[in-house]
C-alpha cells in the first residue's frame, strides 16, 4: 500500500497546498462477519506489505521499506466487499469477497488512483499489533525472499548540473516531472524537490557580474520572486503566509521562502555561487503538523557547486566521450538479456495473476504462489535498481520501451 507520495509533491507544486479527503474511515459492526468469515486476522502482500485487521473494525499497516508501522487505519465490510481506510492515502482501497473465502484479498484502488492493486494472503487470525522487526520476519518468510532494507541514517549523494547535495537514506528518488525531480519520504510526510535546469548568468558582462556580486542580498531576492512566480499563483514575498527564513550555506550565496499551506509548508530555496553566477533551486514540502525543520537544514549546508562537466554557455552537462562512443554499440548485451528476461516473466506474472483472480480458492494455484512471489520480488528489486537518466540513449529507450509495455500488461489484471 506503498501511496506515491512522489506524485503527492508534483500535484502541491502545480496547484497548491490544499487539504486533502477525509481519510479516517467510520468502523462498522462487523460482529456476524466475524462469526461467518472471519477476516480478522494478518495478512501478507504480493509486493511486500504487511496488515492486520482488528476485530473491532481497526487496522494498522505496514510497507516493506518504512521504519515504522501505519496505525490509526480501519476497515469495514460492506456490500461484500473490504474496505480499507489508510491514514495515509487520500482515498479508500477495496477488495471483492468471493463466495466464502478470506484466505486470500485483493486490494484494488477506486477510480483514477495511483494504488498499484496487490494481493493478500491471510497467513494466521493472530490480531495483536506488530513490530517492524516482526511485519520484516513475516513477509521474508511467506514471500521467501530477504529484503534490502533501507538504512534511514545513511546520507545518500545527489549530483545535478555540477552541484551536489546530501539528503537522508529514507527519502526515495522519482522519476522526473516537468523539469523536477522528487525525492520522498513517505513515511515522515517529506518531500525534496530539485529544480534540473539551473538559474544562470553565466552571458552577463564581467561588469553586470560585479554589480550582481556588490547587491547580492538584493539579486536573490530577485530570483527567489523568479522562482516563487513559477510555483505558485498569485504569491510573492510580501504575501500573507510567506516568510524569509534563515537556512545557511558555508559555500553559497542562499536565501529560502516559507510558504505556509493548510495541509503542507513549502521552503523555496535558491543558491548561487559567487564565482560563476550559476544557480541551483531546491523546493522543500513537510506536513505542517511537523515542526522539525533540521532535515531540509541539513540538506541546505550540504549543497556545493563542483562544476564537473557543466557546460554553462550550453545550459547542459558535457557528455563523456568514452559513454558517447559506447553509443555506437546499440543496446547493452547484458541490459538487453535482462530487459527480455524481465518483460518475459511479466507475461507469464499477469497471466497467473488473472487465472487467480478469477478462482482465488485453488489449490493448484495456491500452490504455485509462493514461487511467483519470489520471482516477482527478485525482478522488482533488480528492475529498480536502473536509472534511466545514468543509460545510453539506445539503453534508455529500451528500457523505457519494456516498461512501458510491462505496465500496459499489469492493466489487464484488474479489467
Amino acid at each position: 500500500m506503498k501511496k506515491s507520495f512522489a506524485l503527492v509533491i508534483v500535484l502541491i507544486l502545480l496547484v497548491g497546498c490544499g487539504k486533502g479527503g477525509d481519510t479516517s474511515g467510520q468502523k462498522a459492526d462487523t460482529s456476524i462477519v466475524f462469526e461467518e468469515l472471519n477476516f480478522a486476522g494478518t495478512y501478507i502482500g504480493l509486493h511486500g506489505s504487511g496488515i492486520t485487521l482488528f476485530s473491532d473494525g481497526s487496522a494498522e499497516y505496514f510497507w516493506k521499506d518504512w521504519s515504522n508501522v501505519e496505525v490509526g487505519d480501519s476497515w469495514e465490510y460492506v456490500d461484500n466487499k473490504i474496505v480499507f481506510h489508510s491514514t495515509n492515502l487520500g482515498y479508500d482501497i477495496y477488495a471483492d469477497i468471493s463466495g466464502n473465502n478470506s484466505s486470500t484479498l485483493n486490494f484494488m484502488g477506486v477510480g483514477d488512483t495511483d494504488w498499484q492493486d496487490e494481493m493478500f494472503v491471510k497467513i494466521s487470525d493472530d490480531t495483536s499489533n506488530k513490530s517492524v522487526d516482526e511485519y520484516v520476519g513475516l513477509i521474508e518468510k511467506q514471500l521467501n525472499v530477504k529484503l534490502d532494507r533501507v538504512d534511514a541514517d545513511e546520507t545518500k549523494i545527489a549530483e545535478y548540473s555540477g552541484f551536489t547535495l546530501e539528503y537522508p537514506g529514507s527519502f526515495v528518488k522519482g522519476e522526473e516531472n516537468q523539469g523536477a525531480v522528487v525525492y520522498s519520504d513517505e513515511e515522515n510526510g517529506m518531500g525534496l524537490v530539485i529544480v534540473t535546469k539551473l538559474l544562470n548568468e553565466s552571458g552577463a558582462s564581467e561588469d553586470t557580474k560585479e554589480t550582481v556580486r556588490g547587491a547580492f542580498d538584493e539579486y536573490l531576492e530577485f530570483s527567489l520572486e523568479k522562482v516563487l512566480a513559477s510555483f505558485e499563483k498569485e504569491i510573492d514575498l510580501q504575501s500573507d503566509g510567506v516568510s524569509i527564513v534563515n537556512i545557511s550555506n558555508d559555500s553559497l550565496k542562499t536565501k529560502t521562502a516559507k510558504v505556509d499551506g493548510d495541509e503542507y509548508n513549502k521552503y523555496y530555496t535558491v543558491y548561487y555561487d559567487e564565482e560563476t553566477l550559476l544557480g541551483f533551486v531546491t523546493v522543500f514540502l513537510i506536513e505542517n503538523t511537523n515542526d522539525n525543520l533540521q532535515v531540509y537544514k541539513d540538506i541546505v549546508k550540504s549543497v556545493k557547486y563542483i562544476g564537473n562537466g557543466y557546460d554553462s554557455t550550453t545550459d547542459e552537462l558535457h557528455v563523456d566521450l568514452q559513454k558517447e562512443a559506447s553509443n555506437d554499440d546499440g543496446v547493452d548485451p547484458e541490459l538487453k538479456e535482462f530487459l527480455d528476461s524481465y518483460e518475459a516473466f511479466m507475461d507469464e506474472y499477469v497471466e497467473f495473476m488473472k487465472k487467480y483472480n478469477a478462482n482465488p480458492s485453488d489449490i493448484g494455484l495456491l500452490a504455485d504462489y509462493t514461487e511467483i512471489m519470489q520471482k516477482y520480488m527478485d525482478f522488482s528489486e533488480t528492475v529498480e535498481k536502473y536509472d534511466a537518466d545514468e543509460m545510453s540513449k539506445d539503453d534508455a529507450k529500451y528500457y523505457m520501451e519494456v516498461m512501458n509495455r510491462v505496465n500496459k500488461k499489469l492493466l489487464e489484471i484488474t479489467e
